[in-house]
């Protein structure tokens, strides 16, 4: 897949080559957008055009609304690796700027989508709104491509048991603990990924050793509480389980993200772990001391080791 950070660059890049674009923020991609992606990769083979996806560096809502800009579910490069597994073959992330907010729908879809993506179809989400002040939909794409000669569709919503899926319904499911939820949702476990640091070896006073995930400013924390987890390292799988909170037994503050792997016990400082997680096994609680927490994390490995058992 190739990939630019500059509209410019992607043309240059794409010369007399056409493709089959969409465009959106694509956080979490879930069910919803691997429909889109689908019709897009679809479209693209159809016509021997490239798959295209436009997307952004930061959310819209962090320059048009910041107060309600949401967490982030999937990193930048968690959110390249599922395009391209998805079969995506050209991404362009672009600044969502001032002056990209003021295009109208029309100059959008001239500007960026025909002359800058070179598209002859353009796939949209039901719900995606574009152009100033959001006036662009569906139906207005629609009029437009006949009026300029191309291709469009409006993909419907997934529906999961009687609601619409969506990033929105992903993130308060990870926020309420319910991952087996989410992760259908989004087809796939959800991923908790960070770089280890170096914390105060409480666990390991236990005989719980644990790695310190550091996460990104602005990531999706989800409900405090005990997870059984899968974490991949160097494109291994690694089991395991995973503590979100403050670590009440020994007064702490803050949240933290804790990952103990079972049969493993070597120094991970400053590696960069992905997490998935399968299963929420307990809320975080207080302990009377360090010895009933470790007979209570005793009882959660073997949880644990129940669920990813049936995890293949």
């Amino acid at each position: 897949m190739w990939q630019f950070e500059s509209l410019s660059e992607a043309t240059a890049f794409l010369g007399e080559r056409h493709t089959s674009a969409t465009f959106g923020v694509f956080d979490g991609i879930h069910l919803g957008h691997q429909d889109l992606i689908h019709r897009i990769t679809q479209e693209a083979r159809r016509g021997d055009n490239l798959a295209a996806v436009l997307t952004f560096r930061s959310h819209p809502l962090s320059l048009l609304a910041p107060v309600y800009t949401p967490a982030r579910l999937t990193s930048p490069r968690r959110q390249a690796d599922l395009l391209e597994g998805l079969g995506i073959d050209l991404l362009v992330t672009v600044a969502f700027d001032r002056a990209f907010a003021d295009l109208s729908p029309r100059e959008f879809i001239r500007e960026v989508l025909v002359k800058g993506l070179r598209a002859q179809t353009i796939s949209l989400g039901f719900n995606n709104r574009f152009g100033q002040g959001g006036k662009g939909d569906g139906v207005l794409l629609e009029r437009i491509g006949d009026e300029l000669g191309l291709g469009t569709h409006v993909v419907p919503p997934r529906i999961w048991k009687g609601s619409v899926v969506s990033s929105t319904r992903v993130r308060q499911l990870l926020l309420d603990g319910r991952i087996r939820k989410a992760n259908a949702l989004l087809g796939r476990p959800h991923v908790l990924e960070g770089t280890v640091t170096e914390g105060d070896r409480r666990g390991r006073s236990i005989g719980f050793p644990t790695a310190n995930l550091r996460v990104a400013e602005g990531t999706l924390i989800p409900a405090s509480g005990v997870y059984a987890v899968r974490a991949i390292r160097d494109g291994d799988s690694l089991d395991g389980m995973m503590n979100i909170g403050s670590r009440p037994t020994f007064e702490g503050e803050g949240t933290t993200v804790e990952v103990h792997l079972f049969d493993f016990d070597a120094e991970l400082y400053g590696e960069r772990l992905e997490v998935e997680m399968f299963e929420h096994l307990r809320p975080e609680q207080r302990f009377r001391s360090a010895e009933d927490l470790a007979e209570q994390l005793q009882r959660d490995r073997e949880d644990a080791r129940t669920v990813l058992a049936q995890e293949v």
